[in-house]
């Protein structure tokens, strides 16, 4: 950083107009300090970045999710709803609530992952647990994966038709 800021003062004391000097040396002031709070903000970023949560609590979160969002028996949590895309034409949070409840088992059935993801799978309430035998488990079942970001930015129900065949079971 030293010999940058050398380097900037031999280039303003080479100018023969003393305004001229002035407004260049103002100029690379402001450059410098740009740059010394632009690699301040990427060392806080990429501190921050280094959260990472573990499977366990990914499970966890992920549970709580589907519990709060009214998929199981238990009652919803109006204030902690996240809503899909489809749910806007529904008439009112009550039909929505009802069309939600009871749709995938509270347990995580199944967990899968890649560098910023946990996808952790839900099994629909249409299969019954009991009956599944070692090859059909292992077969793509009706249910929902939910993703949580690892470094803990966000949880939210996946669009596409989960892959459970792919995915390691709990």
């Amino acid at each position: 950083m030293r010999y940058i800021w050398q380097h900037i003062q031999s280039i303003i004391g080479a100018c023969t107009c003393p305004m001229e000097s002035q407004r260049l040396k103002h100029n690379w002031v402001v450059l410098f300090q740009g740059f010394f709070l632009l690699s301040i903000w990427i060392g806080v970023t990429s501190f921050q970045n280094t959260i990472t949560i573990s499977e366990v609590t990914a499970i966890k979160l992920a549970e709580q999710f589907i519990a709060d969002n009214g998929y199981t028996l238990k009652p919803a949590k109006r204030k902690k709803l996240s809503y899909e895309l489809w749910d806007r034409y529904e008439n009112s949070t009550e039909s929505l609530l009802k069309r939600r409840h009871n749709s995938y088992y509270d347990k995580a059935f199944c967990i899968s992952e890649n560098d910023s993801t946990w996808y952790i799978g839900f099994l629909s309430t249409s299969v019954d647990l009991s009956l599944l035998d070692t090859v059909q488990r292992q077969s793509n079942l009706p249910g929902r994966f939910v993703e949580v970001a690892k470094c803990g930015s966000g949880i939210e129900l996946a669009h596409k038709t989960p892959l459970f065949s792919r995915a390691r079971k709990l």
